[in-house]
């Protein structure tokens, strides 16, 4: 049953720094973005329930935006040392909900 609130699209951004040393050293790469989480691909393993201080850098201006995740499931991903997450923004400034918002409407919001 799907439990998100806003549709998530694919993504190819690269990869995203954590902001706080509790989690520093995770590799972290965005799979898919909404306006309310994103899903991301981690090397280490989190728990549900962890914040996540995170920095997003959107392709098409490369200004970082500083956001609070919270981790809301993670599984293991097939064959490899990867964690698969759904991480939903708790913080985020409202200048860069909408910067988020923006980008998200650009690249994947078609209207006819």
């Amino acid at each position: 049953m799907e439990k998100r609130r806003s549709p998530r699209y694919n993504v190819s951004i690269a990869p995203i720094g954590c902001t706080k040393e509790t989690h520093a050293d995770a590799n972290i790469t965005v799979c898919n973005i909404s306006s309310d989480g994103i899903g991301v691909s981690l090397d280490k393993k989190l728990a549900v329930g962890d914040k996540l201080p995170l920095r997003i850098v959107l392709p098409d201006d490369g200004i970082p935006m500083f956001i609070i995740g919270k981790i809301k499931w993670i599984i293991g991903a097939k064959n490899c040392d990867l964690y698969d997450a759904g991480v939903q923004l708790v913080e985020i400034n409202p200048m860069d909900k909408r910067r988020l918002a923006n980008y998200i409407c650009s690249k994947f919001i078609v209207i006819t």
